[in-house]
């Protein structure tokens, strides 16, 4: 990071050694950093009132994330909707209650968070089994039949894939014609310096990945996804989880250096819309990619 910047520890459980660890022994859900049984940094907009952030709106504000993606997928009934990266597969559960599509498969490559899913839902899923399912799965490898899911998304999980090539040219396959993707994480405006790397563990481990947004969409086009939108809403999620983070046990932690690095323009957090139309499958049988 350039500039000043404080003192931060890199410490507590955001240092894993892997993403399986992350996920996994250290369960990251469980952390308050995540107070809620979701997994992201939330969308605050509206909810940053007083002086201190209860649990319960940190919960609601990852809820809100949720749905902003729902919004931008336009889930209706007769969908049949893929999550990658489900964790505990609150998001999936969050679906069927607000838009109850046909069918829901929840999958992470965390055989932990799957194993956890099916227990924490263990009760809602009784008679539900025709509408979600949670399963073990590899982004890169999507264990799903080709043109079966017409509705895609992934919030804050990108970052953790191995290979964005191999997942796009996977999922493209899975999805039916006009499906639609929907992905919403962080990415990077600028190539980060050498020092960003000492700043941030996650980074310098391999546990994330540095995914540029202009390198995102050029991958999405290059594997025939069409109408590609990108939409900023970074200003409604790093202020509002640095607040939060700043109350916690991680306060004084290299998590508090994500909030600088959006204000210094290196990255920012995205919802990114795509879609798998007729056209898109000519071009992409024309580059035999």
């Amino acid at each position: 990071m350039n500039g000043h910047r404080e003192n931060f520890e890199s410490a507590l459980v955001t240092n894993p050694k892997d993403v399986e660890t992350l996920y996994g022994e250290q369960d990251l859900a469980a952390t308050s950093l995540f107070s809620g049984g979701f997994i992201n940094f939330g969308y605050w907009k509206g909810l940053c009132i007083g002086s201190k952030i209860s649990k319960k709106t940190r919960a609601l504000s990852s809820q809100r994330l949720y749905e902003k993606i729902f919004d931008s997928l336009a889930v209706n009934k007769e969908d049949t909707v893929l999550e990658i990266g489900c964790g505990l597969g609150n998001g999936c559960v969050l679906l069927n209650e607000t838009c109850a599509p046909s069918y829901i498969i929840g999958i992470d490559a965390s055989k932990a968070q799957i194993r956890r899913a099916n227990e924490h839902h263990k009760a809602s899923l009784l008679g539900s089994e025709d509408t979600i399912k949670f399963g073990v799965s590899k982004a890169e490898n999507l264990q799903i039949a080709e043109n079966s899911i017409t509705k895609a998304f992934s919030l804050e999980a990108l970052q953790h894939f191995s290979s964005i090539d191999r997942f796009l040219k996977s999922l493209f396959g899975v999805l039916k014609t006009n499906g639609k993707l929907v992905i919403s994480t962080f990415f990077f405006r600028l190539d980060p310096p050498i020092s960003f790397f000492d700043s941030f563990p996650n980074f310098s481990n391999g546990v994330d990945k540095v995914v540029k947004l202009q390198t995102f969409c050029s991958k999405l086009e290059k594997y025939g996804f069409k109408n590609i939108r990108a939409r900023s809403i970074g200003k409604h999620v790093w202020s509002g989880f640095d607040r939060w983070v700043s109350q916690t046990e991680y306060k004084a932690t290299w998590d508090r250096y994500w909030i600088q690095a959006y204000q210094q323009g290196l990255l920012d957090y995205y919802i990114i819309e795509a879609e798998k139309t007729e056209s898109g499958m000519a071009s992409l049988g024309s580059q035999n990619v």
